[in-house]
């Protein structure tokens, strides 16, 4: 759909931001966590501090790729087209593993061991941009809502799969991969400037050993 106008033209304006909130406690075969659900149940109830924002629900230890998939799209399924808010928000705690330039959510069941793995039962960032394009943006006659997500996530990676790039920064990845360069930099231009992601927590393949 063609972008005709901004948020603050189009009368009568949505909110200011709609978010969900997941976290991840109850793993079935990583490290469980204690926080997750707490520090997601939490940055919920700061946006329904904020004037005009929402975040009504916290989903809680969705146990599969399908059934966060799921989650995420009820989510954006949910959100007015014609009265789109001003900041679309995904906040995520819980596991990550991050294969080259791509961070992968891990739901309560997932324990991959393999590249495969990781595709077939974890959820990447790539997957959730590309949701948030398609069912969001691609359908918005407004031009400027800002997609942020944000994972409160250590990242590992598999031990058959090269670690994490140690020369550029990896908090900020351009979040369409036909436009990401082949490195992850933090001064790379981003092709979607709407589209943000943010880290909370560093790779733990780069934290110094104690």
């Amino acid at each position: 759909m063609a972008k005709t106008k901004r948020w603050e033209e189009s009368l009568p304006r949505g909110s200011q931001m709609q978010a969900l909130c997941i976290g991840v406690n109850d793993y079935k075969e990583k490290t469980k966590l204690t926080n997750a659900i707490v520090d997601a149940a939490g940055i919920a109830r700061c946006i329904e501090s904020i004037p005009d924002s929402s975040a009504p629900t916290v989903c809680r230890n969705p146990e599969s790729k399908t059934a966060l998939k799921r989650e995420i799209e009820s989510f954006l399924f949910d959100i007015k087209k014609e009265r789109p808010p001003r900041i679309v928000l995904i906040f995520f705690a819980g596991h990550a593993v991050q294969e080259g330039n791509q961070i992968f959510l891990l739901p309560a069941n997932a324990n991959p061991k393999t590249q495969e793995d990781l595709k077939s039962t974890c959820f990447s960032h790539d997957e959730l941009f590309k949701l948030l394009k398609v069912k969001l943006d691609e359908k918005f006659e407004v031009e400027d809502v800002l997609y942020l997500v944000i994972l409160d996530a250590c990242r590992e990676f598999l031990g058959e799969i090269s670690p994490v790039l140690t020369g550029f920064s990896a908090e900020s990845h351009e979040p369409l991969p036909d436009n990401r360069h082949s490195q992850i930099g933090c001064c790379a231009p981003q092709q979607h400037e709407a589209m943000l992601l943010t880290m909370a927590k560093a790779d733990t393949a780069r934290l110094p050993k104690r």
